[in-house]
């Protein structure tokens, strides 16, 4: 009787150990854990867009190009960005137009 317990004993604990690694091997995936970092691609595509901008960035005249500077990267209003560069409103209104035509115009060649 002894021998007969002992290994259903051991079929139980064997089957219950499958059991346990195979619950392992379908794990479901977390997406909060999910590594949500740009690929080296994505990297590397972002780092050519950037170039491309900046070059056209470069080819727009001082003042307009500080516009462009003071209105996007420093978030500064209008009115603010006249008073500094000492023009009227609507001309910072016109150079910031006209720089971003430009800027999505080298955007789209590029495309």
């Amino acid at each position: 009787m002894k021998t007969v317990k002992s290994y259903l004993f051991t079929i139980a604990r064997n089957l219950v150990l499958e059991g346990k690694r195979r619950s392992r091997q379908t794990a479901e995936l977390n997406l909060d854990t999910l590594d949500e970092a740009p690929d080296p691609e994505r990297i590397a595509m972002g780092k050519d867009r950037l170039s491309i901008l900046m070059r056209a960035l470069n080819t727009l005249s001082e003042i307009d190009r500080a516009a462009v500077v003071m209105r996007f990267h420093e978030g500064m209003a209008y009115r603010e960005i006249a008073q500094i560069l000492g023009v009227s409103l609507s001309a910072v209104k016109v150079k910031i137009h006209r720089a971003r035509l430009r800027l999505a115009a080298v955007e789209e060649v590029r495309q």
